[in-house]
């Protein structure tokens, strides 16, 4: 298909999409897509919730607006039916079980950093489950708000009780590359050190520590330097969350990293 990842219906498409042309231009909104889309917003706000239905005549001007290849005209058009005269998109049947979709919300769960920062925000003092409250608390747009909520929930990093609350199903999650592709882990990362550079920016130095140490090292002690941060970063992490009053969501990114080049001389006289 013409997009990077494959969705599972015309529905996550056009959510995936508002999100691309968000963070292509911030501040690029709903509406505007509704614009383009030749839609009313009202209409396409309920479209991305799942409270109004495609017909097969707006399915069309979707196709040709967005330019949708043959393939996925053909895979969103197969779930188009119509019931009793009236023609709508028709849900995915849960037995047809969908293992890229859930591939592919899985990379995006691992790769953008919003997703554990929202399933950390659901420890905070004062949470509110609402996309307009995380939002604007994590600096988000509302579309990329919705799509992952709506991902953590379907894949089952969230619970909604009855009650509305919401419950954080991972358990304790404090480091993720083990199970993360190499190329999600990267990208999380440069998303993580881009927010760091924007913090010594525009966060006070109160609520904050930028420090770095530059040091001649043997490089065959390198991991053993690993393991004794990895004890460090738990340590720390149990201390920040032992209070039983959380008022914030932060971030901890440790980078130790060559700033010289070896020789290869040198290489071969160290191994």
């Amino acid at each position: 298909m013409s997009q990077e990842l494959v969705h599972i219906d015309i529905r996550t498409y056009l959510q995936a999409e508002l999100v691309r042309r968000c963070k292509a231009n911030p501040r690029y909104s709903l509406r505007a897509m509704a614009d383009f889309l030749n839609l009313e917003s009202s209409a396409l706000s309920k479209i991305l919730n799942g409270k109004r239905a495609v017909t097969a005549t707006m399915f069309e001007k979707l196709a040709t607006k967005l330019a949708l290849a043959p393939d996925e005209i053909e895979a969103f058009g197969s779930q188009i039916e119509e019931p009793r005269g009236r023609s709508r998109l028709r849900p995915p049947k849960k037995a047809a079980f969908n293992y890229q979709k859930i591939a592919d919300d899985h990379y995006l769960i691992f790769s953008d950093w919003y997703h554990f920062a929202i399933l950390e925000l659901l420890a905070v003092e004062g949470f509110e489950p609402k996309p307009n409250w995380i939002a604007r608390t994590l600096g988000l747009s509302l579309a990329e708000t919705k799509a992952a909520i709506e991902r953590l929930t379907r894949n089952g990093f969230i619970e909604v009780h009855q009650s509305g609350r919401w419950v954080d199903a991972t358990g304790s999650v404090t480091n993720i590359e083990s199970r993360t592709p190499s190329s999600a882990a990267r990208k999380l990362q440069l998303q993580l050190f881009t927010k760091a550079l924007h913090a010594i920016e525009h966060i006070p130095i109160e609520e904050r520590d930028h420090t770095g140490m530059t040091m001649a090292v043997d490089s065959k002690l390198l991991p053993e330097a690993k393991r004794r941060v990895a004890k460090f970063r738990r340590e720390l992490c149990d201390f920040l969350e032992s209070s039983s009053r959380k008022d914030s969501v932060y971030q901890m990114s440790i980078a130790l990293f060559p700033l010289s080049k070896r020789s290869k001389t040198t290489s071969r006289r160290k191994s």
